[in-house]
């Protein structure tokens, strides 16, 4: 959903920016070097965030939409053997979203939780990349 990608992107990105980059736990110290929706380009340099839309649901009263329920996928994507670097990634994104409220243009954010964790590591072209994060319920209405 739009409102709510804007919404991830503004809140994830803003913790890229040098002000927060002094901050020790901040994704810019933690490293990253970009946020991206479901796909990160091939001059993308890990580590990096990536989010995208799991499962959606509406709620309707009569002919217009109440509430909706959006499950968001919310990792951060390393390379190499160990995942330490991206997992502390993943727990800044507690700090960020977990109980947080989104900006969300022609909606109001009701609630967000964490559900549950993902993590994996692929290979591709020789290079390993670990896939750390989680799964978030973002309630709107």
């Amino acid at each position: 959903m739009k409102a709510i990608d804007t919404g991830l992107y503004t809140a994830l990105s803003a913790d890229l920016g040098t002000a927060l980059g002094t901050v020790a736990t901040s994704l810019y110290a933690l490293g990253a070097t970009g946020v991206y929706r479901a796909v990160a380009p091939q001059t993308a340099t890990a580590p990096f965030v990536i989010f995208q839309e799991q499962a959606g649901t509406s709620e309707w009263t009569f002919n217009n939409r109440s509430h909706k329920t959006t499950v968001y996928l919310v990792k951060a994507v390393g390379t190499g053997h160990s995942a330490s670097n991206v997992a502390a990634m993943s727990d800044r994104f507690d700090v960020l979203l977990n109980d947080q409220n989104l900006t969300l243009s022609g909606w109001t954010c009701q609630r967000i939780r964490r559900e549950s964790d993902i993590e994996y590591t692929e290979e591709a072209e020789g290079v390993l990349y670990q896939h750390v994060g989680g799964l978030y319920r973002i309630d709107i209405a």
